[in-house]
């Protein structure tokens, strides 16, 4: 069992760490011979930490009285989140930094069965960003594949719509063909290809709100919705959409580009631009009815994204990449608001969201914290707008600037013409790229 924890502990946080903690743990205790237990009959003191700063990953030393020599014992916290604690020496513990993301200052607390003490001094934590591929990244690929390992697996066609499932399997879509990502199995298969499809190809691909079964829609010449459920292995099932609006009948499904499962109903809104109309979808029965307009559709043109918010599942999220807005929608009240942009107004400003400016935005995806991320397509680059504070800022890629490299999100990525934006369970963000026609990893910790 020894063996097992100290190789997850070199996967986790790298043997540069590993070394660092073994020093930091053997110049810093006073006896090592000496065993060290906890006395529930006294109180656990605290007195200092260092450093007083750090990112993700940062070994600390914390100070203190009665802290005991077992580490499962011992609960160690930055603010609500729990720490790694390498080793305890009753006045010492070793700990790593947490996940602190957006959260500049921590405070410290030390938890021993019933008792709890919190450092009166704050911790400052360093929230990076970096950006690596998974797959693709080469114009040059002429052939497609069945199966590859991520470093291998070139598309040969523009890489646009993804989601991610409940086990962080990530799903795209490549113009006539769909693929399945697993990062942990180092694995990229096809999923579906378009026989001989004239014309037709996919853009937006979803799960439902359990994030189990896997749905896509063809954008022209087709009217087939497609579902691949992981029952089946992900055999694809070709359905017709009923409309039931004003009598049984094909949906016409050309250019659907955005859909979204609300959780509130468990139905599929889907936006059908070349009519102009919303529907909302019955993934069980195939039926679907229009609830919007062009006359009650505060925008025309395309709308890429679509997504609803993880602590308010009433309200969905659109842009529109024709009027260079975010709208929301509140799917109980039927009301659209404009939510970020200037209508019609392209160019890029990172700003209050009634002053901020975007040129394209196309995909949207909420992370845990209920930030809304905005791929702004022709601005190659990714917006956060945090909803609390109001504010839109850039968080990965050069404004303006079109290419392709990995690194520090605001300082050395590029993208070119991003897409798609999906979020996992660990918020985790991974981006799809047209020109590129790869996927990219965004994580900021």
């Amino acid at each position: 069992m020894k063996q097992n924890k100290k190789n997850n502990l070199s996967l986790l946080f790298g043997p540069l760490l590993l070394i660092q903690l073994f020093v930091f743990s053997a110049c810093d205790s006073t006896n090592q011979n000496v065993e060290h237990r906890y006395d529930p009959n006294k109180p656990i003191k605290v007195n200092d930490f260092s450093p007083n700063g750090g990112m993700i990953s940062t070994p600390v030393i914390l100070r203190g009285d009665n802290f005991g020599g077992d580490v499962k014992n011992v609960k160690v916290y930055f603010n609500n989140n729990e720490a790694f604690i390498a080793s305890a020496k009753g006045n010492r513990l070793f700990v790593v930094t947490p996940k602190c993301t957006y959260e500049d200052t921590c405070y410290i607390s030390v938890v021993i069965g019933k008792d709890s003490v919190t450092y009166s001094q704050p911790y400052v934590y360093e929230t990076t960003a970096n950006v690596s591929t998974v797959a693709g990244g080469s114009r040059t690929a002429e052939d497609t594949f069945e199966e590859s390992n991520l470093a291998l697996a070139q598309f040969n066609k523009e890489v646009e719509g993804i989601c991610i499932d409940k086990n962080d399997d990530i799903f795209i879509t490549s113009s006539v063909y769909i693929f399945r990502i697993s990062e942990k199995n180092n694995l990229v298969k096809k999923l579906y290809d378009i026989d001989g499809g004239f014309l037709s190809w996919m853009k937006a691909i979803i799960t439902d709100v359990n994030k189990e079964v896997i749905y896509s829609a063809f954008s022209i010449h087709n009217k087939h919705f497609l579902v691949f459920d992981p029952i089946n292995d992900y055999e694809v099932t070709n359905r017709d959409l009923i409309d039931v609006t004003t009598g049984p009948q094909k949906i016409d499904g050309q250019f659907r580009y955005a859909m979204a499962a609300c959780p509130v109903d468990n139905n599929i809104y889907c936006m059908v631009v070349t009519t102009n109309l919303m529907y909302k979808l019955d993934p069980v029965s195939f039926t679907g009815e229009v609830i919007e307009t062009a006359s009650t559709i505060p925008f025309t043109g395309d709308c890429d994204g679509m997504a609803f918010h993880p602590d308010h599942p009433e309200m969905m999220y659109l842009s529109s990449n024709g009027r260079h807005c975010i709208f929301s929608y509140n799917v109980l009240t039927r009301e659209f608001k404009l939510v970020a942009g200037i209508p019609g107004q392209s160019g890029h400003w990172d700003a209050e969201a009634g002053s901020a400016l975007f040129n394209t935005p196309r995909g949207l995806a909420f992370d845990s914290n209920g930030d809304l991320f905005i791929v702004d397509g022709n601005n190659h680059c990714i917006r956060k707008l945090n909803l609390t504070t109001n504010q839109v800022t850039t968080v990965a890629g050069q404004p303006g600037v079109a290419g392709y490299n990995d690194g520090k999100a605001d300082e050395d990525a590029m993208f070119h013409y991003p897409y798609g934006i999906a979020v996992n369970s660990k918020d985790v963000l991974y981006i799809t790229e047209t020109e590129n026609r790869s996927v990219r990893r965004l994580a900021i910790e």
